[in-house]
């Protein structure tokens, strides 16, 4: 996956237009529109920029692999839930525990099937 590719498919999943995306970050809506369509590649500053914006590396951005990326993710997003009332909170983090729990031990009894 490219730059191109990786950069539309962020603002897809996050729900982020390139307008807003531009005012949030300082750049001007004409360069995120020439990411988003692929006639430009963002400067090292911009890079950084969108890394901290999305929460992800510089070679996350570029499209490049990095295994620490999802972790990283899955912390963002951990992080975006100290913006809800406790009790939404603790609801949400109750569910991630019961997912991860379930998840987990079906996977291990898919191991001892093996």
């Amino acid at each position: 996956m490219n730059f191109y590719e990786r950069f539309n498919a962020l603002l897809q999943e996050r729900g982020v237009t390139p307008l807003r995306l531009a005012k949030e970050i300082g750049v001007p809506k004409s360069i995120v529109y020439e990411w988003k369509n692929g006639v430009r590649e963002p400067s090292a500053d911009n890079l950084k920029k969108l890394s901290s914006y999305f929460g992800l590396s510089v070679s996350s951005i570029l499209g490049i692999n990095d295994p620490d990326d999802e972790e990283q993710e899955v912390l963002m997003l951990l992080r975006q839930t100290r913006q809800l009332s406790e009790k939404d909170h603790e609801i949400l983090l109750d569910g991630f525990r019961q997912t991860l729990k379930l998840y987990l031990s079906a996977r291990g009894g898919e191991k001892n099937d093996e």
